[in-house]
Parts: C-alpha cells; structure tokens; sequence
C-alpha cells in the first residue's frame, strides 16, 4: 500500500506566495493614494482656517494683516520650508501676520508642505494686495487630480492640475 503524500509541493507554495506578493501590492498601492488624499485634506482644512482667520481680521480691522510689498508663509514648517526657492527675507517672518491673527486662530498650525510644480517642497504663502483691500493665498496639493478647498467668501479662485512633479497648485482671492 502506498503512503499518501503529506504537506504540499514546491510549485503549490510559490503559487501562493506569488499570490499573496500581489494582493499585498494593490492593497499598499490603495493605501498610498488614501495617504494621499488625507494629506490634502489636511491640508485644504488648515488653509482653510487661516483663510477664516484673515478674513475676520479684515472684518473688523478694515485690510488685510501685513505689509503689501511682502509676502508671508502661513503655518509652522520644519526646516524652513515653506517657500519654493523664495529669495525675499520676510517669506518667512510672519509674526506680526501671526500676532493680528491670534485672537482669531490662537493656534497656527503646521500645514505638511507639498510638492511643488519645480520639485522642491512649499508650504502656503500669503500675499496682500490693493493696499491691504485683497489677499491671495497659494497652496500646492499633491497629486494631478487633487481638488482645492475653496472658501465661501472669495473673489477668484484658480485651481491648475497636472503640473509637473503629480501636483495641483492652488490660488484664492480673498476679498
């Protein structure tokens, strides 16, 4: 009488370990654009706040927060890097943009820098414009197909996808 094989052959196992190796990948590849898409949720919802903060300073003070001829870095970046190759000395010293915000946002937070058209990492910048009448704020999001938060009271808004380096550039007018 023969012996009846026990365990499993050599072929059986790499065929289920070839196909645990590809279910693992598409599962990882769905999480890496849910970690992508949460990071620029984020990051919407922390410009957003800022976007609320200026426009109840303008409210009550009548203009924007700042100097006009500078252009300033809205959260907290380690290592300095909000700004896409920024030469301008005040690109990132926001702290009287900071002190006129802080009864409105005690808390500033720390927007996660993202990828920019030139491959470098930036933040979010704040520019004043019309002698403190108009404000731009101009983020990037991470992915070709991201979509901009856009607040309520804005007077134009521009929204570019398919930059190089899988990025989307983000621009409001605040009025």
């Amino acid at each position: 009488m023969l012996n009846p094989k026990k365990g499993f052959t050599l072929i059986e196992l790499l065929v289920v370990i070839s196909i645990i190796g590809i279910l693992s990948s598409i599962i990882l590849a769905g999480l890496q654009v849910s970690r992508t898409q949460a990071k620029n949720t984020a990051r919407n919802s922390q410009v957003m706040e800022y976007a609320k903060a200026l426009m109840l300073y303008k409210n009550q003070s009548g203009i924007f927060p700042g100097n006009p001829l500078y252009f300033y870095c809205l959260g907290q970046y380690p290592g300095n890097l909000c700004g896409d190759n920024l030469t301008d000395n005040h690109a990132n010293d926001a702290d009287g943009v900071k002190a006129a915000l802080n009864p409105y946002l005690p808390s500033f937070p720390q927007i996660t820098p993202a990828r920019s058209p030139s491959g470098t990492f930036t933040g979010a910048l704040y520019v004043i414009q019309n002698a403190g009448l108009n404000a731009t704020i101009i983020w990037n999001l991470d992915g070709k197909s991201a979509t901009c938060a856009r607040p309520a009271s804005t007077k134009d808004f521009f929204q570019t996808n398919n930059l190089g380096n899988d990025s989307t550039n983000c621009r409001v007018v605040l009025e």
